[in-house]
């Protein structure tokens, strides 16, 4: 069974067994299915009238935003389907994490790993964590380390940045030669530079002679380094990428050396987007034709249309995050139409300018496909509840929202 609760898409019972990702989503989820259990069957029934309502208005909106997570390849598409019939903008980078990914590879390309890969081949592993990539991907030392019955994974693991103490020895279990170097990750692109020039200039610093992690990096002919945009603490992630593929690019001169970024959930849509479009998940469509656009970001939209009241925004959630996507006061302060496909129960005010529709989980309601956080497997998710029975799926809230 594929766990659907974070991009690393664990299938192995005992990566999934006491995941504090996984088990956080499923108390929610069973609290989900408490209210469901409890309400009416209004509550299972398509509330017509507002969709009417919606799809008349469609027709007079000056300013139209899809936006919020979505996750799987099915909701993707009915996004960008209906985005492209009402001429609608688009914006489902969350936090603008993946988008900041893409700019930098669009203008530089870069060398990239697979999990397979990476676990296969690698010597050393530099890892770029802020303090927060295990908690976004808690099993990724489970599944880069090759370890067997009674034997440890013995290559190289340097942990960049500002670890924490918990996930420090998280890595330290899987790979027991694990180093943890603090330092500055804005200036991290630069210390490497400055590390592995001595590959070819043999002048080092005594105290550099002392260090046998920079002797493991200097002397390894195939380097991993694994980092996520989600978990970088800099001014310019973009140019922060640019200079880190950029080192990756010089070490391919002499030795191998690959970047696996890895990637939220969010990044399915930006893949279905490019395939779609040509470009990532940022964009208007006029008269049926995409346009890339970065001021379709969510918060620049909102700021422009913040007091228009022809202005609509459709924000789609498919995840299990409790959390609400929108920023908080959108509703009071914001003149248009909100449409929220997400949480447990139909809502509405009488003018039907702030509409709540139940939908289902991607990937445990309903089977979904997901893109893994090394965005070069795609997984069928089948689901793993009947909870959502009755309940509708984004693409049949969407497919019932078009003109």
């Amino acid at each position: 069974m594929l766990c659907c609760f974070c991009s690393l898409l664990c299938d192995r019972e005992e990566l999934q067994y006491e995941c504090k990702i996984r088990k956080t989503a499923l108390q929610e989820l069973h609290s989900i299915a408490r209210v469901r259990e409890s309400s009416s069957e209004e509550f299972r029934s398509e509330p017509g009238f507002c969709v009417k309502t919606l799809r008349q208005r469609f027709s007079k909106i000056n300013g139209l935003l899809l936006t919020g997570r979505v996750y799987s390849v099915e909701t993707a598409r009915s996004v960008l389907s209906l985005a492209r019939i009402l001429d609608a903008s688009v914006d489902f980078s969350e936090q603008g994490w993946t988008m900041n990914h893409a700019i930098a590879l669009s203008r530089n390309g870069a060398f990239t790993s697979s999990i397979a890969e990476a676990r296969a081949t690698s010597e050393t592993f530099i890892v770029v964590d802020d303090g927060s990539l295990l908690d976004r991907f808690p099993r990724i030392p489970n599944l880069l380390s090759k370890a067997n019955a009674g034997n440890d994974d013995s290559r190289t693991v340097l942990l960049m940045g500002n670890a924490s103490d918990t996930s420090k020895a998280f890595w330290k279990h899987a790979f027991p030669n694990t180093w943890s170097i603090p330092c500055s990750i804005e200036q991290l692109p630069l210390s490497l530079l400055q590390w592995t020039a001595h590959r070819t200039n043999e002048a080092v610093t005594d105290d550099e002679v002392d260090a046998p992690w920079l002797d493991s990096l200097q002397k390894s002919t195939y380097i991993t380094v694994i980092w996520s945009p989600a978990c970088l603490s800099c001014s310019q992630p973009d140019l922060w990428i640019e200079e880190l593929m950029h080192w990756i690019a010089n070490q391919n001169e002499t030795i191998r050396a690959s970047s696996l970024a890895l990637a939220g959930l969010d990044a399915t849509f930006q893949q279905v987007c490019t395939w779609t479009t040509g470009y990532p998940g940022r964009l208007r469509f006029r008269q049926g034709r995409s346009i890339f656009e970065m001021e379709c970001d969510l918060n620049a939209w909102i700021s422009r249309n913040l007091t228009n009241p022809d202005a609509c925004i459709i924000c789609v959630d498919e995840s299990a995050n409790s959390q609400p996507f929108l920023p908080s006061g959108l509703s009071s302060s914001f003149a248009g139409t909100i449409v929220e496909i997400q949480g447990t129960d139909f809502s509405s005010n009488l003018e039907c300018t702030r509409v709540r529709l139940p939908t289902s989980i991607a990937g445990y309601e309903t089977d979904a496909t997901f893109s893994r956080c090394d965005q070069v497997v795609m997984a069928r998710v089948c689901k793993q509840s009947q909870s959502g029975e009755g309940i509708l799926t984004p693409t049949q809230w969407l497919e019932r929202l078009a003109p």
